[in-house]
């Protein structure tokens, strides 16, 4: 947990040049300034603060500040997360968060019985295709007015490949990448930034055995033979990785006072 290696984004010729001045742990990055770090070749200003205070959190088991966290981020606004087909990548999933209130949208052209109430309680808007999630997104979004917070970003390109011109329209500028936001205002002791990371440094877990794939084989499981419990599982790992997205903004704002 301590060889250079750790440090994010660090290519194979830069990370020569460092072993080659001397530098082999994350306890050896320290050593140096940011000033003498940026004159080893491969590495400008930006990347020797990065490098610094990734070796910081992992050095202290904290997290590190690395730049105020941007007013626009403060803002209260839509948690979005998506799920895709594997074969068209087209959404059949929409979770999003207002505050407390969740919602989740299911994509079932064929099924006519209204909104489902699922094992476990949670209730799903069953609609017919995926303009119809987009159009709930930008809904919520012209109802509580913010920034419609993601991480990563996949939620943008599936948004352009697929939403309806007008809800692009809409939403494009207000897409919101967290995971950008906070690899630019925190650096944390965990190799990478997924969400899969992040979220359970800060204590959150998913459901056990959830992931994307197995959730897309439970959706199939509702479509083929109406499974509600398949489709029960898969609405909760679209849920977990919504409310993992909320707490991490929670977090950083905390952090920020």
């Amino acid at each position: 947990m301590n060889d250079l290696s750790m440090l994010p984004g660090l290519n194979r010729k830069t990370e020569t040049a460092m072993r080659e001045a001397g530098i082999y742990t994350l306890a050896d990055v320290l050593v140096y300034s940011v000033t003498d770090l940026c004159k080893i070749k491969g590495i400008g200003p930006a990347r020797a603060r990065e490098f610094h205070t990734c070796a910081q959190a992992f050095a202290h088991n904290r997290a590190i500040a690395r730049a105020a966290l941007p007013d626009l981020a403060r803002r209260p606004g839509v948690m979005l997360d998506l799920e895709t087909r594997l074969d068209t990548g087209i959404p059949w999933c929409f979770g999003y968060q207002v505050g407390n209130d969740f919602q989740i949208a299911v994509v079932d052209a064929y099924y006519d019985g209204g909104d489902l109430l699922l094992p476990g309680g949670q209730s799903v808007i069953v609609i017919e295709d995926s303009d119809a999630g987009w159009r709930l997104v930008a809904d919520a979004f012209r109802q509580y007015p913010g920034p419609v917070y993601h991480w990563g970003g996949f939620e943008m390109g599936v948004l352009k490949a697929t939403a309806p011109e007008d809800i692009i329209e809409t939403l494009e500028g207000h897409l919101h990448d967290l995971n950008r936001t906070f690899k630019q205002t925190y650096a944390i002791p965990v190799r990478g930034t997924s969400i899969k990371k992040v979220a359970p440094w800060l204590g959150f877990g998913w459901p056990e055995g959830a992931d994307a794939l197995t959730a897309w084989a439970d959706y199939n499981g509702w479509l083929l033979m109406s499974d509600r419990d398949a489709l029960a599982r898969a609405c909760a790992y679209n849920r977990a990785d919504v409310e993992a997205l909320d707490l991490i903004w929670k977090w950083m704002n905390q952090q920020s006072g």
